[in-house]
């Protein structure tokens, strides 16, 4: 049974996490997830907790990820699709589905805060 009172948000890394400790790009970058952030203030706003996993500050997230969907049983996964990492999300995206089918293939479309 899946917990209507849990959300978790994922930000993909975009590509291998083998690869992340050599991207000087993405140490120079790295910024919180602020449009998964909003939506968590939203959420909690409303008595919906939410958990963000930012894989892009963490590379290698999967087990967290699997861990979390595992033990907290949320209602909803949602994955950030930027266009650079579009593919990793769609790949966390199918692992969930895996691991719990009740995380049917949806898509939606870009969200600004409220």
């Amino acid at each position: 049974m899946l917990n209507p009172d849990r959300v978790l948000l994922v930000h993909p890394l975009g590509y291998r996490a083998d690869a992340a400790s050599g991207d000087i790009s993405r140490i120079a970058n790295i910024m919180p997830p602020l449009g998964l952030a909003s939506i968590a203030a939203f959420l909690e706003r409303r008595n919906i907790g939410s958990t963000i996993v930012d894989c892009y500050a963490r590379p290698g997230s999967d087990r967290a990820i699997r861990d979390h969907l595992l033990a907290e049983r949320p209602a909803f996964l949602g994955v950030s699709c930027t266009t650079s990492g579009f593919l990793d999300g769609i790949r966390i995206a199918e692992a969930a589905g895996r691991r719990c089918p009740a995380y049917g293939p949806s898509s939606g479309v870009p969200t600004f805060p409220p």
